[in-house]
């Protein structure tokens, strides 16, 4: 989906969309951007947020200096935890896989935060005490942070794809699986190092190409919905699947049983 960062964006509500961003429930977040929404431009941006104001649970987005954060909040305004990469960290140019996990603790250090595979080391921060992700039943939203009053702010301005939460955190081997060099794996179904399907309760890909209903095909019905108009793309992350130059300069030589390249 291609966001103007203007009014559109996406949201899902359901009981059980609530409790994967409830308390101190172990979690995973993964979904793919496309570049890093304009770095150090002095505007911030949201890519996932649960629930409205400060958000009241969860966000990741885009800091006005370029940042990527990830804050969990037991309340809008105090107590939360967060970790933290710096600008330059997603592709500006390219699609970036973020996937973020919490193991249930009260600190920053249950916290992790991978890009495009790789686990990145962060800024920890614990703003006084946090206690566990404040439980309420505001949507998730996707591509925008919302005031009570419904207004929106912190737009994305670009493609957002690939959605899915967990109410686990995923292993490493597991998030290197999801990647899969690039090319995003199917996680509604389990392949190679990435077993845990059956945890998986909100997914979507956004590849309906028409329409306002976000499916989720977890199985959960936790069906979202596009307001104001985000547009689907044919723009999507995949692998590199460029074939390789022909090789030049073989050299086969009569009664020798090797070739050699150069």
């Amino acid at each position: 989906l291609s966001f103007d960062g203007s009014n559109d964006y996406v949201s899902a509500s359901s009981t059980i969309i609530d409790n994967v961003f409830s308390g101190t429930n172990s979690l995973t977040v993964s979904v793919w951007v496309y570049g890093d929404g304009g770095g150090n431009d002095g505007v911030t941006r949201n890519i996932i947020s649960k629930g409205k104001t400060n958000p009241r649970s969860f966000q990741i987005f885009k800091e006005l200096d370029g940042a990527l954060s990830y804050v969990l909040y037991s309340d809008s305004n105090s107590n939360w935890i967060r970790a933290q990469v710096g600008n330059g960290s997603l592709n500006s140019t390219g699609w970036n896989h973020i996937l973020v996990t919490y193991n249930g603790g009260t600190s920053y250090n249950s916290l992790t935060l991978n890009i495009n595979g790789d686990s990145l080391s962060f800024i920890g921060y614990n703003y006084q005490s946090y206690s566990g992700m404040n439980s309420n039943s505001d949507p998730m939203y996707v591509g925008t942070r919302v005031n009570t009053d419904g207004s929106t702010l912190h737009l994305w301005n670009n493609k957002i794809d690939e959605l899915g939460i967990w109410n686990e955190a995923l292993t490493s081997s597991e998030i290197t699986a999801l990647y899969n060099s690039g090319g995003p794996l199917d996680a509604s179904s389990n392949s190679g190092n990435y077993t845990s399907s059956s945890n998986l309760k909100g997914y979507w890909r956004f590849n309906e190409n028409s329409g306002t209903t976000a499916y989720d095909i977890s199985g959960n019905g936790n069906h979202g919905t596009l307001a104001n108009g985000p547009t689907y793309s044919t723009s999507v992350p995949a692998a590199d699947n460029t074939a390789p130059s022909t090789p030049t300069g073989l050299l086969a030589t009569p009664g020798k049983s090797k070739v050699v390249l150069t």
